[in-house]
């Protein structure tokens, strides 16, 4: 298997979990965001979250910077949306 096979396959793990592909449609709209502000939106625990982003890190689909002291997480590969959007459009037919 070619090494970007691997890394689509792995993707594709990422959106399978229901949280993770929340988090993703979050981003989105709010183009950047705290764990803690997620937390709070999905009602998940805030250690959850922080897991859930740190494999979305992994997989190269969320980045993040600090200021101030708060983490700011963010998509890093806007395309993943339009890969949601058309599964989605696809799924409601």
């Amino acid at each position: 298997m070619e090494e970007y096979e691997v890394r689509t396959v792995n993707i594709f793990k990422v959106l399978s979990n229901p949280v993770r592909y929340k988090i993703l449609k979050l981003l989105g709209e709010f183009n950047e965001i705290t764990p803690g502000k997620l937390s709070k939106m999905l009602g998940r625990d805030f250690g959850r979250i922080s897991s859930h982003l740190k494999i979305m890190k992994d997989a190269k689909l969320v980045r993040h910077r600090t200021e101030r002291g708060r983490v700011y997480y963010k998509i890093k590969k806007l395309d993943i949306l339009a890969v949601i959007e058309r599964v989605e459009d696809m799924e409601r037919r």
